[in-house]
């Protein structure tokens, strides 16, 4: 086989999950006849072995950088496996995207990963498992992970409210907006870095005072009274970014990936 059709092979399958006794039927449609789906299988384990190097050298500059953003997903075994879903681990710095598939949620692959490193600031959404992962490695590390919580997430607590709460949710989706066009690079030509950032932490500090307010005239089952608390709740990991003009203001980086 080509290097072509080997990467074509496991671009199908593990990018587009494609089975590959379905890749067999296409390539049979297009006159391409008796070619062994087992083969094929051993190209896509071959080629892994040939890219492991690689792979171990993207973790590597993934735990030397000190900003880290970290996401999980379900990802649905196709084959091969009595447990159907097992979950797809990113983790991306400036440097370098790593993943990482594992037939668990628990916090405990990302603890792993983050004893290992040299990570200052982690960037996450508001998962328990992650907040357990920095509390263990914090245990073994001297100098201690400081977590930062994702404002899109919060944001979107927000812009989903507005079903049922329009007026209110209008009023954060709007400081929102002025928070996030700081962060836009065409308009804070000029601005000082630290400037920017002192702008948008009094931005987040009357979101979290209007939050504290409006909230108990709400039923705690409302969206309405949810965001707010989340804002509430998070708010300290959720302006950290403002300390400073490298910290991240989401995890946007890490979704996109």
């Amino acid at each position: 086989y080509s290097d072509e059709m080997v990467i074509d092979v496991a671009m199908s399958k593990f990018l587009d999950l494609l089975p590959i006794e379905r890749y067999v039927q296409m390539a049979l449609r297009q006159g391409l006849n008796d070619l062994p789906a087992n083969s094929l299988i051993q190209t896509t384990h071959k080629l892994a072995d040939t890219i492991e190097a690689s792979y171990k050298i993207i973790k590597e500059e993934f735990l030397e950088d000190s900003i880290v953003h970290a996401d999980e997903t379900p990802h649905r075994m196709l084959e091969g496996d009595k447990k159907s879903n097992w979950y797809l681990w990113g983790f991306t710095s400036h440097r370098a995207s790593y993943f990482e598939i594992r037939d668990t949620r628990s916090g405990d692959v990302a603890s792993d990963l983050l004893v290992e490193s040299q990570c200052k600031y982690f960037m996450s959404d508001v998962y328990s498992g992650y907040k357990k992962a920095i509390r263990e490695a914090n245990e073994q590390r001297e100098e201690k992970i400081i977590e930062l919580n994702c404002n899109a997430h919060a944001r979107r607590k927000f812009n989903d409210s507005k079903q049922s709460y329009e007026k209110e949710g209008d009023y954060f989706i709007g400081v929102y907006k002025r928070i996030y066009r700081l962060e836009d690079k065409d308009y804070i030509k000029g601005y000082c870095p630290y400037k920017r950032r002192q702008w948008q932490k009094l931005y987040m500090r009357l979101m979290e005072k209007k939050a504290i307010k409006q909230r108990a005239a709400y039923s705690k089952h409302s969206s309405f009274y949810k965001a707010c608390t989340y804002l509430i709740n998070n708010f300290e990991s959720l302006v950290r970014f403002s300390e400073d003009p490298i910290l991240p203001i989401d995890n946007n980086t890490q979704e996109r990936q």
